[in-house]
């Protein structure tokens, strides 16, 4: 059994002219392969805007699609041709299907399978419902709890401001200390503890040591 993340960026039409943003895009999955996966080429962009992945180990899914979107928020668009603020930080739409592989093409968007039907129907669903993270398996019970686990999420990763996402991204692909995390951010160690907590970090780390147990319980 493996992970598919399929995804798209919420309204690419309004960021996309802004330049740089497949750039920033790749280098959230360039963090996912080297940190996550210890391995390269595991995502393909699509259209232009939509993306999708294979994650190996299941259990490590929740992690590689809460990087991406850290990522994507922490980027700097001001770096670009056009200093006007968006209205809202870049950020994609994420939905996480578990399951089997019945068909492994050389492109990763051409294979199928369970765990590619159950990220694909999801991603498809999630527009109306307003949600931005969701994660589908094959046994209802975790689904019922992670379907929580999401909307918990969601709350706070919404919430992050560029300065927060950076953090929390280098927090949970690094490890490293506070301090050596304001040495990287170049602020001081208070600053760093200060933008984690409002990152809600505590709350983050709980969920995907929650998200580990469950996924890895399941398929012993």
């Amino acid at each position: 059994m493996v992970a598919v993340i399929t995804g798209d960026i919420i309204s690419s039409k309004k960021i996309g002219e802004r330049g740089h943003l497949n750039e920033v895009l790749k280098a959230s999955f360039d963090i996912v392969d080297r940190k996550v996966l210890k391995a390269t080429g595991s995502f393909e962009i699509y259209r232009g805007d939509s993306f999708q992945g294979v994650i190996e180990d299941p259990a490590k899914a929740l992690l590689a699609a809460i990087l991406i979107r850290a990522r994507l928020r922490a980027w700097d668009y001001t770096d670009t041709n056009d200093t006007k603020p968006l209205q809202e930080l870049p950020d994609a739409r994420l939905s996480i299907g578990i399951g089997t592989i019945s068909y492994k093409a050389d492109k990763i968007v051409e294979s199928d399978g369970e765990a590619f039907q159950y990220s694909g129907q999801l991603l498809d669903s999630m527009k109306q419902a307003g949600m931005e993270l969701a994660i589908r398996t094959p046994w209802d019970e975790v689904n019922d709890e992670l379907g929580v686990v999401c909307k918990l999420l969601d709350a706070i990763i919404n919430r992050w401001s560029s300065a927060m996402a950076e953090a929390a991204c280098l927090y949970l692909q690094e490890d490293v200390t506070q301090l050596e995390l304001s040495a990287k951010l170049k602020i001081s160690q208070p600053a760093v503890h200060k933008r984690l907590a409002s990152a809600n970090i505590d709350a983050v780390e709980a969920a995907l040591n929650r998200f580990n147990k469950l996924i890895t319980r399941n398929l012993k």
